[in-house]
């Protein structure tokens, strides 16, 4: 009987090594594509409208970049590829026609989509991205106001590979809140939401110039690298582009777009300049170390308007003039110059996003939380409602240290 019960079990284990899953569907590194970013343009009037763009890093190119990174004259990891066809995912595979490997999406970081493509809609870049099984939802929209396969055409400045600047600059949005790339999770939940539009940051490549003549240019912002020649470009992270339902309405300024994330309470660092109490002329520079807002809807019969309420937290990061700041009537004056500056870029923003139409911050989803059928009733009419919407901002400023000097240094 054991000896039976013995045969039993190794017949067994025999035939399940026929339905275990094996690698019979394996593919090796060497055979595949790496694909680290993708861009998606819209040419009006094609038979083939998409025109897509991917870039893909060649692996044995990695390891010889190293001493190239930072604008060099090696050659660049980087290869791109384009393609067009009637849906974005056929011109992908039109693509394959050109590689020697198979394409492996499930490395890609962020998807570029040229303004044109944004005006046409950008659920068609949605379902790509989610319908396929190896793109991840945690990759970045970026918007690219003119064509997005130029900015694939750039090369890094100090990463060892395009992608990998883009996603440092990502990375460092948060440090000037003047920019919020967001990643395609976020802007699905935000287009599911009743009330509510989505936004996305935006990208461009500029031309290099001398940093006097940049900062100009680009309102404060300079930037220059070492083997950079005049007729070069430059990436640059900025601003926010504004969507009504799926199609792009437009932009908001990096002002503009520090207003939105101090409305949705997303200013997690930042630097403001506020005018030195004692000499108008000078300023002192104040960073942000926390901020909260809060927004409550008022509804009274057929009037909606909005209370908005916003604390935020500083420290005195730069004092160019000699005044002393220290005492207490001057922290107050402080505190009231840098609610006055919140405020301004608050009210901004709101401007901005009512002549667009635009609701990102979801000032109609709180009524459809409050008051769905209120909002029922109102959600056809709601983008004209929104535009002709009052809002009371109340900002609370507290400037909590001035660094490691308590006084500026003393005048001889």
């Amino acid at each position: 009987m054991f000896k039976c019960w013995q045969l039993v079990l190794i017949c067994f284990f025999i035939a399940s090594l026929s339905v275990i899953p094996g690698c019979w569907d394996h593919s090796e590194i060497e055979e595949m594509a790496l694909i680290r970013a993708i861009a998606v343009d819209y040419v009006e009037g094609e038979r083939s409208p998409y025109l897509v763009t991917i870039h893909v890093v060649r692996p044995g190119g990695i390891a010889g970049s190293s001493e190239s990174a930072g604008g060099g004259d090696s050659e660049s990891p980087d290869r791109i590829f384009s393609a067009t066809g009637a849906t974005i995912d056929l011109a992908l595979q039109n693509i394959t026609f050109f590689l020697s490997r198979r394409i492996f999406l499930a490395h890609n970081e962020f998807v570029l989509m040229g303004e044109e493509a944004a005006r046409q809609g950008i659920y068609p870049a949605m379902d790509f991205v989610l319908r396929d099984n190896e793109l991840r939802l945690t990759n970045f929209l970026l918007i690219v106001p003119g064509a997005a396969h130029e900015i694939l055409a750039q090369r890094e400045q100090l990463e060892t590979g395009l992608s990998e600047e883009i996603l440092g600059m990502i990375a460092q949005a948060d440090e000037s809140s003047e920019s919020d790339p967001i990643e395609f999770f976020k802007i699905m939940r935000s287009l599911s939401k009743p009330g509510q539009d989505a936004f996305a940051a935006v990208i461009n490549a500029v031309p290099r110039q001398k940093p006097a003549e940049f900062a100009t240019q680009n309102n404060g912002a300079a930037a220059e690298g070492n083997n950079a020649t005049n007729t070069a470009k430059i990436l640059y992270l900025s601003g926010t582009a504004a969507f009504r339902g799926d199609k792009l309405a437009g932009y908001l300024d990096k002002t503009e777009t520090r207003g939105l994330l101090w409305l949705n309470g997303d200013v997690r660092h930042t630097t403001l300049a506020i005018s030195d109490p004692l000499k108008p002329s000078e300023f002192v520079s104040v960073y942000i170390t926390h901020s909260q807002t809060r927004i409550t809807p008022v509804i009274k019969n057929d009037n909606i308007s909005f209370l908005i309420d916003v604390k935020t937290e500083g420290n005195i990061y730069h004092q160019p003039s000699l005044s002393d700041l220290s005492a207490t009537e001057m922290s107050e004056k402080l505190n009231s110059a840098l609610s006055a500056v919140v405020k301004k870029e608050i009210e901004g923003s709101l401007q901005k996003m009512q002549e667009l139409e635009s609701d990102l911050v979801g000032f109609g989803n709180s009524i459809y939380r409050k008051d769905p059928k209120k909002f029922k009733k109102i959600k056809k009419q709601w983008p004209e409602i929104f535009s002709d919407l009052t809002f009371q901002v109340h900002v609370e400023a507290n400037i909590r240290r001035t660094g490691q000097l308590a006084k500026p240094i003393p005048e001889h």
